[in-house]
Order: structure tokens, then C-alpha cells, then sequence
């Protein structure tokens, strides 16, 4: 799971302020599209994504898009495995 967050976080389409389909997310983080409609769901529920009809097309599409939260979130997970890549870097080049 936590191999397919990180393809997630490298995914392009995947950032802030960029509405992307349950679909997009599940092709981004390699898994079935009812998994990804699952953490959606759970992303949701704590307020992390919103969910809303696409009504620029058909109404029938849902885009999901990081809250004022969700971007706070990520952005601190983002920091936090920077920092822990940094540490192991170093702790490897130690190694040497």
C-alpha cells in the first residue's frame, strides 16, 4: 500500500487544486477502481476530499479534490518522507 501512495504522489495529475476522477487515482496508485473509491470514501469521512459531480460535463462524473485540510495533510507526509529519505541517504553514505 505503501508503494502504490508513493506512485500516487509522483503521479502529475495527482497535486493540489487538480480535481481528478476515482479512476485517475486508481490508475496513479496501480490498484482497481473500488479501492480506490474505498479511500476516497475513508479520505472523506475526515475531511481530507470532497467529492462533486463534474457538471462541466454530463453531471454523471465524479472529481475528487484535496480540502484546505487535505492539502495541509499531504503536504506534511510529503515532508515527512522527505526528511525520512534524507536520514537514510545519510545513513547509507555513512556506510561508505
Amino acid at each position: 500500500m505503501l508503494q502504490a501512495c508513493l506512485n500516487g504522489l509522483r503521479d502529475p495529475r495527482i497535486s493540489p487544486g487538480v480535481p481528478v476522477t476515482p479512476g485517475e487515482i486508481a490508475e496513479a496508485m496501480d490498484i482497481t477502481t473500488g479501492g480506490s473509491t474505498k479511500i476516497v470514501t475513508k479520505l472523506e469521512s475526515t475531511g481530507l476530499v470532497s467529492r462533486n459531480n463534474d457538471v462541466a460535463a454530463d453531471g454523471r462524473a465524479v472529481l475528487v479534490t484535496l480540502t484546505e485540510k487535505g492539502e495541509r495533510t499531504a503536504a506534511a507526509a510529503l515532508a515527512a518522507v522527505g526528511e525520512a529519505v534524507r536520514d537514510l541517504m545519510a545513513h547509507l553514505e555513512a556506510l561508505d
